[in-house]
């Protein structure tokens, strides 16, 4: 097994969704902040967990799918891929509620 693969796919995934999960809390943040009824913070963490969720997990795939992109014949170095992008959300949610709490 090619551990330097699996480590790459892994740590670049991790940034990426810790990055798209911040922005996506930082985006519902500021959407809402127009808002005449504002959403308790709670709904607004959910809606931002879930437009993550989608953009880290759902799209792509998709994105794949459409493209007939060629896939990674080791199934490990997909697992690294799948496992830094659930990293990033998981790290990424609490330090987009970190910024937006900054301000």
């Amino acid at each position: 097994m090619d551990t330097s693969g699996y480590t790459d796919r892994f740590v670049a995934n991790a940034i990426i969704g810790m990055v798209v999960a911040c922005q996506a809390v930082i985006l519902v943040r500021q959407i809402t902040l127009w808002q005449p009824l504002t959403p308790s913070p709670a709904m607004q963490l959910a809606l931002a967990a879930a437009s993550a969720a989608f953009l880290l997990l759902a799209l792509p795939p998709l994105v794949c799918r459409v493209m007939r992109r060629w896939r990674p014949p080791d199934p490990t170095i997909r697992q690294a891929a799948w496992r830094g992008r659930l990293t990033g959300l998981v790290f990424g949610l609490p330090a987009g509620m970190a910024l937006v709490s900054m301000r």
